[in-house]
């Protein structure tokens, strides 16, 4: 009689993913491009740590340093945990390892992400109350490093807090594989994961408010506001010169939109993939479907977590400077400067500065520029 169960856990669960599209899918998605995509991620996301720490008294910073300290372990679970989870289908050595820790670093991947979600959710909030004209009483108490370790503080512990059940989701056991007549160990779900009830408030409901449909209407609301807020300060401010000049300010916080659009794009399809579980008794998905847009889902969250690095460079003229100062090589420096960008970002008279002349910095300062009345239409 055998002293193990028969190993009978779910497909989804065995790393096995046959030999339909979904291999194919997860062979390009994640063994090939995703390793490629979180190195990188790792390497920006180190720099921009750098970058945003060593100006650590301003609250912006303090932000933007911890959204990309929470990228970078987004993109280093990224290489180790979802890649070498798919690992697992083509190498029964990587199987027998992953399934013994895979039960404790899933979660962590979670908690990586809701971090990053919610980091930019604050970093956005910071933004507006540093711009709002309605709120500038506020602005002394709320945009400074001491509230920005705050917030950071509680973002920490919210996201841990809030998928500490995930480490009771995945159980290792030891079972015996009649196909090879020898035990093995098996990664499982455990019944709370299994459970109807779970699946649809926790992973479902839950899974689609807190780190889907909360955070999406936040940002957008957030961009709006922070929109109408410049707009009203601009007019105010510049009317006269514009008047004069004849000249339209044609001023658009270019890259807070565009940071909120990556990350409702790069989300979408996970939260889709979880709408799809929640209403599988209504809507049919095979299994190979379900699981390319996994892995769709998982490549697209590391790709927002390396994105960032490049809207600063791209668009932020502070950004660039200070990279380019902690570049060791002279002639690389003078190479990198000799290209002029055609962007500025929003200064002064928009109640954003670019010199520490002020306590509350926000974190438009980086992530909202405009077009220069003077640009061309040359790409920068």
């Amino acid at each position: 009689m055998l002293s193990e169960p028969l190993c009978r856990c779910p497909p989804e669960l065995s790393g096995d993913y046959g030999d339909g599209p979904s291999r194919f899918a997860n062979i390009v998605l994640i063994l090939a491009s995703l390793p490629i995509i979180a190195t990188i991620g790792v390497i920006t996301n180190i720099i921009s740590l750098f970058i945003y720490n060593s100006h650590s008294q301003l609250s912006s910073n303090r932000y933007l340093a911890a959204l990309a300290g929470s990228d970078l372990i987004v993109c280093l679970t990224g290489i180790f945990v979802i890649a070498g989870d798919s690992l697992r289908s083509y190498s029964e050595t990587a199987d027998q390892l992953y399934v013994l820790i895979l039960p404790k670093t899933v979660p962590l991947v979670l908690v990586s992400q809701m971090l990053s979600v919610y980091l930019t959710v604050f970093a956005a909030i910071d933004c507006y109350v540093s711009v709002s004209p309605t709120l500038d009483h506020w602005r002394p108490y709320y945009c400074r490093p001491t509230t920005a370790n705050w917030m950071i503080l509680s973002a920490v512990v919210l996201s841990i807090a809030y998928n500490l059940i995930a480490f009771l989701e995945l159980e290792t056991i030891s079972c015996f594989e009649p196909s090879i007549n020898a035990t093995r160990f098996e990664l499982c779900p455990t019944e709370l994961r299994i459970s109807d009830e779970y699946v649809q408030i926790y992973r479902g409901y839950m899974y689609a408010a807190v780190m889907a449909f909360l955070p999406f209407t936040l940002l957008s609301i957030l961009t709006i506001a922070i929109v109408m807020a410049l707009r009203t300060s601009r007019d105010a401010t510049t009317a006269d010169d514009n008047e004069n000049s004849g000249r339209s300010s044609g001023n658009r916080p270019i890259v807070l939109v565009m940071v909120v659009l990556m990350f409702l794009l790069c989300n979408i399809v996970s939260l889709g993939v979880n709408v799809l579980e929640l209403l599988k008794s209504f809507i049919f998905i095979s299994w190979e479907t379900q699981s390319i847009l996994i892995d769709v889902g998982n490549v697209l969250v590391v790709i927002n977590a390396t994105a960032n690095f490049f809207v600063y460079i791209a668009h932020s003229e502070s950004y660039r400077r200070t990279l380019v100062d902690s570049l060791p090589m002279e002639f690389v420096r003078k190479l990198v400067m000799s290209r002029r960008s055609h962007f500025r970002v929003i200064a002064h008279t928009d109640s954003i500065e670019l010199e520490p002349t002020s306590r509350c910095k926000s974190a438009c300062t980086y992530l909202t520029i405009v077009l220069d009345g003077e640009q061309s239409n040359d790409t920068v």
